[in-house]
């Protein structure tokens, strides 16, 4: 807050003394929030015992800045003239390590206006200034989560009075775009997002491929044009296959929550494969569309026969189980 001064026509030196509403005893004690507007109240008396006093406001936002900057995966395409925008919801978690910490000290949803550029590939870079509680902030984490896995950004700090991140650059060299093709927000890209992409073949969003924060489950549009393709979306799935999401900088590999979408426990590991009986048990017998060659399983035989021109709801013969098949069940 800085010091008073004072002048006086017969006292060269004043004394100045100064009380705090908040009570606290120092001038460098903490200046709460919660007790924000402070007032200090300096007085100046001369020898004489004339005294004067002279109030300063200090207003303590509750807030700090947070400047993030979010790169999608390419290929990014909203199917109109480029350069275009693209609206989506990503979810920001700040942690305060240590690496026992289980639950983020503060979570936010932010719709981010995503910057589309042609190119070779198309990028998709977007940039906002956010406020979060104030706090000691030592890691955070990126997510869309209708439509990626989780990132980290290492580089995360303060850089003059606000917290910055950023979340570009490809994984493959160290950086931390957010990768495409984890529909059901869990830990992995795995077959049951091929389930989510195969009910969702075909579909167009009213909205084109702009989210909102309140934009409901499920929305398998990953490349931003607002249908469900095998061009836009089946890609970012093959490519990223058992991709995991990343640990958060107080080491914590997984996210701490109980249920994914379907409000079953979350496993640690990707699935390869899951009978179209275990996707009825845990409620999710709608993805059994997915299931492209009708052999009772949900696996990458049927990715294979996406990639081979095999579309789901397609009105494909029964096949016999063929002996992987069976072995793969034995296996189970």
């Amino acid at each position: 807050p800085g010091m008073a001064s004072a002048t006086d026509n017969c006292d060269g030196s004043p004394t100045i003394t100064w009380t705090r509403s908040d009570g606290a005893g120092s001038l460098t004690d903490p200046y709460d929030s919660a007790d924000s507007p402070i007032t200090i109240t300096w007085q100046a008396e001369d020898d004489c015992g004339n005294t004067h006093t002279m109030p300063q406001v200090i207003t303590v936002d509750a807030e700090n800045e947070l400047v993030v900057t979010v790169e999608l995966e390419p290929n990014i395409d909203t199917g109109n003239p480029l350069p275009d925008t693209l609206d989506r919801c990503i979810t920001f978690e700040l942690w305060d390590c240590p690496g026992s910490s289980t639950v983020p000290a503060h979570t936010l949803d932010a719709v981010i206006t995503f910057d589309v550029v042609a190119g070779a590939p198309n990028t998709a870079i977007g940039t906002a200034t956010l406020e979060v509680p104030c706090g000691v902030y030592e890691c955070i984490t990126a997510r869309d989560k209708l439509h990626t896995l989780r990132r980290t950004d290492e580089s995360f700090g303060i850089v003059g009075t606000q917290y910055v991140a950023d979340f570009t650059g490809d994984t493959d060299t160290g950086g931390d775009w957010l990768l495409g093709g984890n529909l059901n927000d869990d830990f992995f890209i795995d077959i049951l997002d091929f389930g989510v992409f195969s009910l969702e073949f075909g579909n167009s969003y009213p909205g084109g491929g702009d989210t909102t924060c309140a934009t409901a489950y499920p929305h398998a549009d990953i490349s931003g044009d607002g249908v469900v393709t095998n061009v836009g979306e089946f890609t970012f799935i093959q490519n990223n296959f058992l991709k995991t999401h990343e640990a958060n900088c107080c080491g914590a590999a997984m996210r701490f929550v109980t249920s994914d979408v379907f409000g079953q426990p979350v496993t640690n590991r990707p699935l390869r494969r899951i009978s179209l009986a275990e996707l009825k048990r845990r409620g999710m017998g709608e993805l059994a569309v997915g299931d492209l060659n009708r052999d009772g399983w949900l696996d990458v035989q049927d990715m294979n026969a996406f990639a081979t021109g095999v579309r789901p709801q397609s009105t494909q013969p029964l096949m016999q189980p063929t002996q992987n098949v069976r072995e793969a069940r034995d296996d189970r």
